[in-house]
């Protein structure tokens, strides 16, 4: 890392010797940070692969002055970027969270989960990203809290393609400036609403193949260009989706 270069702990350590990719969470906490001893972040950031933390991670309100990209990572405890501010990208692209994860109002350039799993709730209320959001087949699996991207900030694309929400998915707020691109999302509590009351969207809105087994809500839903739905599957037959405007 100090010469720029990415630490793959799969491929230095296979999966017999699956344990020798844990670090602690102090270590990592220290190291995105830039306060772990005799190491300054190189100007290509923070890049991991394939490490396991099994304790909980707690950047609340942390300064994070480096790119940081944590990949095919796994993180055991429940992890805290509230209120962070990172210095340009972060991916944690194919990573899986079994606890609860939480990314309220932080400060982000790209943020890009794409292929991630969260086994327990995410929550992205009121953060701010001044470039795009990236979520394409990422996994949401809990049923109960779901997740949440309400007043949620995107100065650019928010992508959510072949995206699977086991849970309530609440974008109420959500504003986008360029599209929001939902193409083949499923949607598949047929308890809970997936909401995008009154989100605001500068430029198209697609939800083409997208299937929403239970209740769906676009009241007061802003999109400054087109909607498109082409081959959408609503399922509930109970309830019938909310109109746009």
């Amino acid at each position: 890392m100090r010469a720029g270069e990415i630490a793959d702990l799969s491929k230095q350590f296979p999966d017999k010797e699956k344990d020798k990719r844990k670090l602690s969470a102090h270590f990592l906490e220290a190291l995105l940070t830039g306060t772990l001893p005799d190491v300054k972040p190189h100007r290509h950031g923070v890049r991991i692969i394939g490490a396991i933390i099994d304790e909980p991670v707690d950047l609340e309100n942390a300064q994070i002055p480096c790119e940081v990209w944590l990949e095919h990572c796994q993180f055991n405890a429940s992890t805290n970027f509230n209120g962070g501010s990172f210095a340009g990208t972060i991916s944690f692209e194919n990573s899986a969270f079994k606890e609860d994860a939480s990314f309220n109002s932080m400060k982000v350039g790209r943020a890009a989960f794409s292929h991630a799993v969260f086994e327990r709730s995410v929550d992205f209320t009121s953060a701010d990203i001044t470039s795009s959001f990236e979520a394409q087949w990422a996994k949401f699996q809990n049923k109960e809290k779901g997740a949440s991207f309400n007043s949620m900030k995107v100065r650019g694309y928010a992508v959510f393609n072949d995206a699977v929400f086991e849970g309530p998915a609440d974008f109420t707020l959500a504003d986008i400036t360029r599209n929001f691109e939902a193409n083949g999302a499923k949607f598949q509590n047929k308890q809970k609403d997936a909401s995008f009351s009154a989100i605001k969207v500068g430029g198209y809105a697609f939800f083409n193949d997208a299937v929403f087994e239970g209740p769906m809500d676009f009241i007061k839903a802003d999109i400054a260009s087109n909607f498109e739905a082409n081959g959408a599957k609503f399922q509930n037959m109970e309830r019938k989706p909310a109109s746009t405007t």
